[in-house]
């Protein structure tokens, strides 16, 4: 009888619950929203008297808003109600980023990540959450942009070189330069359980260099157990510019016989 008392005050504290859609595709997610995400994850039960349940943003990814708990037992998807306050406030679409301190944001990063990967702390700071949500490409990043190839036009040129009125020759030069800009990925992971020990790991492709820093990291840890092993994330990616140029230079020479002067 008091669990069924307790329902129906839940029903009546939290009318309309239903989920706020799963925001999904490509987003950047302003300097603003990490530092209201960082607020939104740092609120507790024990400091604040209230928990962080549902974390949403606008469609551009510049405003925010998050949803807490004042309540011992909150409905686990928030209000639905929050995604209209927002919308009512900005004046666009809010979609949801997180629940709790995991993100739920679909993307082709986020699909591919771990728990642990889309899961924040109540201690991470600024600075890595911001690295977090960049390796999951919610932040716009150089390290997610493919490498740009440069190609110049050909330059043709037409040399006439002085020959006696014997022979005339024309030489003609087609130069062609091509430039190509190419980054290096560096991936470095860490564990939860050990955050002393980090894995640095280099390679033209993001994917390659994230995949086998957390191999890495999984191996170092196998002796330790599965638990262990999923506790490797990644704590800082960066990249670095290679350029590389080519050049070629065909000549092609052409002879134009003229007759040979005799005198009359």
């Amino acid at each position: 009888m008091k669990k069924l008392l307790w329902i129906v005050v839940l029903g009546l504290l939290w009318p309309g619950i239903s989920s706020a859609k799963i925001g999904t595709g490509t987003i950047n997610l302003s300097d603003s929203v990490i530092r209201n995400f960082e607020r939104y994850i740092k609120t507790t039960w024990t400091k604040d008297n209230r928990r962080p349940v549902r974390f949403l943003v606008t469609e551009d990814g510049k405003k925010s808003i998050g949803w807490f708990c004042p309540y011992p037992q909150c409905a686990p998807t928030g209000s639905s109600s929050e995604a209209k306050k927002c919308k009512s406030k900005y004046g666009k679409n809010c979609y949801t980023l997180a629940l709790r301190r995991s993100i739920k944001w679909k993307n082709e990063f986020t699909k591919k990540a771990k728990v642990a990967e889309r899961r924040f702390s109540s201690k991470d700071d600024f600075n890595s959450i911001k690295i977090k949500l960049t390796a999951l490409g919610l932040v716009d990043s150089e390290i997610i942009k493919k490498p740009k190839k440069i190609e110049k036009k050909k330059k043709e040129k037409k040399v006439v070189k002085k020959e006696p009125k014997k022979e005339k020759k024309v030489v003609k030069v087609v130069e062609q330069e091509q430039e190509q800009e190419i980054k290096l990925y560096i991936i470095t992971a860490s564990n939860h359980y050990d955050k002393n020990v980090s894995f640095k790991k280099e390679a033209y492709s993001f994917d390659v260099a994230k995949n086998s820093a957390l191999k890495t990291c999984r191996l170092f840890f196998k002796n330790d157990g599965a638990s262990k092993q999923d506790g490797c994330f990644i704590i800082a990616a960066e990249s670095k510019k290679i350029n590389t140029a080519a050049s070629k230079k065909v000549a092609k020479v052409v002879e134009q016989e003229q007759e040979e002067f005799k005198p009359k």
